[in-house]
């Protein structure tokens, strides 16, 4: 196989170098932001050879034959638009054979008609190999261990995942433009959203923490990438879940990983109370960029519109949320109010209507004035 050399670039234009699959490997639950499980990932490569775009997808779609061919297919259309020459897929999965994922190899064939390179690997645990590979040095009986991540490049993707401070360059939709209508999404998208969102919601019952963990990461994965209906209905039954709903707040607040754990675990910290109050209490804080305010609207917009009816609530509370930390009352309210109409008793709706009500800003529209 191909040695694969990455590079990134922070703010300052200082270049961080991954060599070698290994250590993209390493790297990519730190780009997701969540430790793929049972996932194919996609990282796409461009001329220079910086990581321009990730896509992870579950591997029990891809190997539906209904909507494998479909997922890849848009996976791939994604990252041609992108200008990438080069792909690296990786299946995270403890159910590969030593010849390979037979989901990775779909989504890698549909890549090479549009991609100048494609390397497959397989992750297994803390291990990785290439499928079908002979060669002893490269992919040794059992697979190779996965290197560390060097700290800069760690620290230089941690800071990137604050979508508080996101200027959403890069971002792909109408999150990058004026603010969108509600979109129309047609029946038979509608279907296959709720689909796959019941059979995320069937899992939840096997191991409720790690599904929330999992949870979670697929809703920042929607965020980041080009989200299909699979992704959006995923995403709107994760949010019937309270602590992975105020986990993904915190996440968009920028709030540390201890602070989200807790969150998902029931535990009520200080941490936890600083973040969640943050936008009352300190005016020092900074508002979310209007790009940022931009594609969280957006995404929340998306999210209600492949949803079952009874699902549309804490979407268009999020978008109330979202709307009051950029001191846009009138808007807030608006999305207060289709919360409350889909679902009367949603507390996070009724809490956001009182605040719009009583004209409560949040701290940093004070600082401003």
């Amino acid at each position: 196989m191909r040695t694969v050399v990455v590079s990134l670039k922070d703010r300052a234009m200082t270049t961080h170098t991954l060599h070698g699959p290994g250590e993209l490997i390493a790297a990519i639950p730190a780009l997701l932001g969540f430790v793929p499980h049972e996932s194919v990932v996609a990282v796409g490569l461009g001329r220079r050879g910086h990581l321009t775009l990730a896509l992870r997808l579950d591997r029990d779609d891809m190997l539906m034959p209904e909507v494998g061919l479909e997922l890849a297919r848009q996976a791939a259309s994604s990252l041609a638009a992108d200008g990438i020459t080069q792909a690296v897929v990786v299946s995270f999965t403890h159910e590969a054979e030593p010849f390979g994922c037979v989901a990775a190899d779909i989504l890698a064939e549909a890549l090479r008609p549009v991609v100048r390179a494609v390397d497959v690997w397989v992750c297994q645990g803390d291990r990785y190999f290439a499928g079908g590979c002979a060669d002893a040095e490269c992919c040794p009986p059992g697979g190779r261990v996965l290197p560390a991540v060097p700290h800069t490049v760690n620290a230089l993707l941690e800071s990137d995942r604050s979508w508080w401070r996101a200027s959403a360059a890069g971002v792909h939709g109408p999150a990058a433009c004026a603010p969108a209508p509600a979109p129309q999404v047609p029946s038979a998208e509608r279907r296959r959203a709720a689909r796959a969102g019941d059979r995320s919601w069937a899992r939840r019952a096997a191991d409720i923490d790690a599904w929330r963990t999992a949870a979670l990461g697929h809703l920042m994965t929607s965020l980041r990438a080009r989200a299909t209906a699979l992704d959006l209905g995923r995403a709107a039954v994760a949010l019937r879940d309270v602590r992975v709903r105020d986990a993904l707040i915190l996440r968009w607040a920028g709030a540390g990983e201890r602070a989200i754990a807790d969150t998902l675990a029931g535990r009520s910290t200080r941490e936890v109370d600083t973040v969640l109050t943050g936008a009352l209490r300190d005016p020092d804080r900074d508002p979310p960029t209007a790009a940022a305010v931009r594609l969280l609207a957006w995404w929340c917009a998306q999210v209600a519109a492949h949803a079952r009816r009874d699902d549309k609530a804490p979407a268009h509370a999020l978008a109330a949320v979202v709307h009051w930390w950029a001191a846009d009352a009138h808007a807030a309210e608006d999305a207060a109010s289709r919360a409350l109409a889909c679902d009367p008793g949603y507390s996070l709706a009724h809490l956001m209507a009182d605040v719009c009500a009583s004209g409560v800003q949040p701290a940093w529209a004070h600082a401003r004035d």
